[in-house]
């Protein structure tokens, strides 16, 4: 008996899918990974992996769903992550065939990720609605999934939070310049440009550090001529919180016209709390404005390359209280006990 997660990505670079695994791990069932990437196929105990290797060509999409209805029909899963609505019709049209539990785990809201024409936003919103229609159970991030998913009523929604794995580790304060953390994709709606323009003006009072996959081409040539900004590659989870605990902020300065990130709390927001570690947003974002507590955390305008306010910072004990309320631990717990009573308890024939 097989379950399957899917999406038309590499889905390891996203924390639901340890998730998952976590919630489904008591199922003893075998578990299939259907993703897009340039790696080979893996075959492990109870574990498979198949990679779609795309070209990029205008088929690229169409021979997605060919590749993934293949796998599907191939293991015939009884149950189904689905983590991107690209993936809904191959996986549609199994369910006309077979009986299987569908969960579509939606930890972007498309539609408004980014700026798109109005037409296009709400055509695909619409489509995303419609996807999440014909799932057993759709899974969402945070509260705003209940106004994204205006088709949907509450009950067919979950809220698992991103939250993240606590290692013991908390922010400590060294010496010498103020050091920013900016984590994740280099992506010009992150404010980048700001950032940049900002820290290359104070060489000598404040450090940058990034970590991710990959740099731009057009920045490959600032990142290393500035001796204040450090670049440290893709780390680990837990290399993540090492070096993050010897910050003074970690920047969410993403741009609020876009609701996705004026109404989401980031991954990166629960690493703070873990840490207690302060952090810096962009105004408008309102789900993390409301955490400025007047001593640690800081609000600056979007766009703003003159900063005020920014200074060696102590461990921040409003983070790191407020983590409680999205400790890890509860959230996969209640994750397990909501795919268990899902598919466990009311579906005898499931793994």
């Amino acid at each position: 008996m097989y379950i399957m997660y899917t999406g038309p990505r590499d889905i390891h670079q996203t924390p639901a899918l340890k998730r998952a695994r976590y919630a489904t791990k008591r199922s003893e069932a075998a578990e299939v990974i259907i993703d897009w990437s340039d790696n080979d196929d893996v075959y492990l105990e109870n574990y498979i992996e198949h990679h779609f290797k795309c070209r990029k060509s205008i088929f690229t999409l169409i021979n997605w769903q060919v590749f993934l209805w293949r796998n599907i029909w191939k293991y015939r899963p009884r149950v189904i992550f689905n983590m991107s609505m690209l993936s809904f019709l191959p996986i549609f049209f199994y369910s006309l065939f077979v009986r299987v539990k569908v969960i579509y785990d939606c930890r972007d809201y498309l539609a408004v990720s980014y700026k798109w024409p109005r037409v296009v936003k709400h055509l695909i919103q619409l489509v995303d609605n419609i996807t999440a229609l014909f799932a057993s159970k759709v899974v969402i991030p945070d509260e705003y999934g209940y106004e994204y998913f205006y088709l949907l009523k509450p009950k067919s929604l979950y809220v698992v939070h991103n939250t993240v794995e606590d290692y013991g580790l908390r922010k400590t304060t060294l010496p010498g310049p103020i050091r920013l953390a900016y984590f994740g994709y280099l992506s010009k709606d992150r404010n980048f440009d700001a950032i940049f323009d900002y820290v290359r003006s104070e060489p000598n009072n404040i450090e940058l550090h990034i970590a991710c996959n990959v740099i731009p081409v057009r920045l490959k040539d600032i990142i290393p001529r500035a001796e204040n900004i450090i670049f440290h590659g893709a780390l680990s989870h837990l290399e993540c919180h090492k070096l993050l605990s010897k910050m003074d902020y970690c920047l969410m300065m993403y741009d609020a016209q876009l609701a996705n990130y004026q109404k989401i709390q980031p991954t990166k927001f629960y690493d703070c709390l873990a840490l207690g570690l302060p952090f810096i947003c962009s105004n408008g974002m309102t789900n993390l404005e409301k955490h400025i507590d007047g001593t640690s955390n800081l609000m600056i305008d979007y766009g703003e390359t003159a900063w005020d306010g920014l200074k060696k910072t102590e461990l921040s004990q409003y983070n790191l209280d407020l983590y409680s309320t999205f400790s890890y631990q509860s959230v996969l717990s209640g994750y397990r006990e909501f795919f268990e009573s899902l598919v466990c308890k009311k579906d005898k024939t499931s793994p």
